[in-house]
């Protein structure tokens, strides 16, 4: 499985290098030859880090039993749609998309199936632990993305929450600081879709278009699509911004305004 971050240089750069300096005290048109192969080479073979083989994951977190599965249903449809209308690719790299149920099985008289801290987080470490992961659509509710928010933001995962997200979450009380209790690194991770204080069952199937089709443009518009940071960058100071899946703004507390197709 590709790293996020490989360069790799041909062997022919290296002997081709080599014999520059062998020429030296030789023939100068030899030597101009030469030196233009080596970097004809070294340039092929670090101008991009995806290669034949990269795949990315986005990984979706929602309730999948339980009073709340109806949403989780849908914020999966929504998100499977828009990788669909993209081609199932981004920046040329293959996508998939890795489902994960946040909800728990508690006894009936706890009220039944809800969603679990221990899940959340357990769902969370599985994205950031998986090298082909760049972003984390989750969760539903905002007491659910206070778990799940700081473990993504260790790894540095572009996380988009599809439902409603406490302000605390995205930025300090009273300005645009990086929220540290939240985001730890002090670095903007966590984004969120501008939705109305309470969602109409069904609706979540649009966030989650919208949170996929923002995560999607983003990796399009990273200077290196396998980079989790150039990523992250492509997703922020973004402003009435076009993409093949509709028209958005991200203010800079990350907090996403989604204009439609």
């Amino acid at each position: 499985m590709p790293g996020v971050h490989d360069h790799v240089i041909p062997d022919d750069a290296t002997d081709a290098t080599d014999a520059a300096h062998r020429c030296v005290a030789g023939d100068r048109p030899m030597l101009v030859w030469v030196l233009a192969l080596a970097m004809a080479l070294v340039v092929g073979g670090c101008g991009t880090t995806v290669s034949a083989g990269s795949e990315l994951t986005v990984y979706v977190s929602a309730p999948l039993r339980g009073a709340d599965r109806p949403d989780g249903v849908e914020v999966v449809a929504g998100a499977t749609r828009a990788l669909e209308d993209a081609g199932g690719e981004a920046g040329g790299v293959p996508v998939t998309l890795e489902v994960l149920d946040d909800a728990e099985q508690l006894p009936p008289a706890a009220g039944g199936t809800g969603w679990s801290q221990a899940q959340v987080a357990a769902n969370a470490r599985a994205a950031t632990e998986d090298s082909t992961a760049m972003a984390y659509i989750g969760e539903l509710q905002s007491d659910a993305t206070r778990v799940s928010a700081p473990i993504t933001n260790e790894a540095g995962v572009l996380q988009i929450s599809p439902g409603p997200v406490a302000a605390e979450l995205l930025a300090e009380p009273g300005g645009n600081d990086v929220p540290e209790d939240f985001q730890p690194t002090g670095e903007r991770t966590l984004g969120a879709l501008v939705t109305p204080a309470s969602i109409r069952s069904g609706s979540y199937r649009d966030y989650g278009y919208e949170a996929m089709a923002l995560i999607l443009d983003s990796i399009e518009r990273a200077e290196d699509p396998l980079s989790r940071a150039d990523v992250i960058a492509g997703f922020l100071t973004t402003v009435d911004r076009e993409s093949r899946l509709g028209t958005y703004s991200v203010g800079p507390t990350g907090l996403a305004a989604f204009a439609g197709p």
